[in-house]
């Protein structure tokens, strides 16, 4: 196999600012490099289809809180939701994707376990609540300057990153549809080694996008359990 590289792209979910940090790793990385032999994504296979339901419901919602003429917000903010999973596509429209968390049953929230449906669905409510509490004023609508918008839910969004246990939800047990119960991190490592393999036909690296704190170099990250054995590069994107 030759020198195969991954290159991971470490996010904050739900960002504004973040999203457009990501379209530009990308279309620097399209501008110095061949395309990649895949993307692999933070995003279970079969919720595709959840996703961009959350998001209609979540543009729907916002424009009737507000009223038409926050449209063009509402859809921004709207696209936010789990942009990490598409937003490639934009810049590799034809690249094979790995989905790592294919098989994904369970998703730990920190106190329980959700089933992965309902805990899309629960983070598309967390976001509305989010948007709703960073940007409502005594008007009950958003401010008029965008940016500032953008700016107010970026500055909250990092501190939600850095609070609670990040490291013990690295090592957190989830349950997957091939009878296993094993960290996330832990089963993104063997499917990264396999797309390795079958990928190294078509390129010399491979492209990885998902949250920031799976890239944490001091703790069980996917990056720390891969970087043993295998060329990483790290771009934290966040800011």
């Amino acid at each position: 196999m030759r020198n195969f590289v991954l290159r991971f792209a470490g996010i904050y979910h739900d960002d504004a600012e973040c999203r457009d940090r990501l379209v530009s790793f990308l279309e620097e990385a399209k501008a110095r490099y061949s395309d990649p032999a895949f993307v692999a994504l933070e995003v279970n296979d079969d919720l595709g289809g959840e996703i961009e339901c959350q998001r209609d419901c979540l543009r729907e919602k916002m424009e009737t809180a507000w009223g038409s003429s926050y449209g063009a917000l509402a859809d921004e903010l709207a696209r936010l939701f789990a942009y990490e999973a598409d937003t490639h596509r934009g810049v590799f429209p034809k690249a094979v994707t790995v989905p790592l968390d294919h098989g994904r049953l369970t998703v730990w929230n920190g106190a329980s376990s959700l089933d992965a449906v309902t805990a899309v669905r629960t983070a598309a409510a967390t976001l509305l609540q989010f948007c709703t509490s960073c940007i409502d004023g005594s008007s009950g609508r958003p401010d008029s300057d965008r940016e500032k918008v953008r700016s107010a839910l970026t500055d909250r969004r990092h501190r939600l990153e850095c609070e609670g246990d990040v490291k013990g939800k690295l090592v957190a047990p989830e349950h997957w549809s091939d009878g296993r119960c094993m960290p996330r991190d832990q089963i993104w490592v063997e499917r990264l080694r396999a797309a390795m393999l079958t990928g190294a036909n078509t390129s010399d690296w491979g492209l990885v996008i998902v949250g920031a704190r799976h890239c944490d170099s001091d703790a069980d990250s996917v990056l720390r359990l891969l970087a043993t054995d295998t060329s990483t590069e790290a771009s934290i994107i966040c800011g």
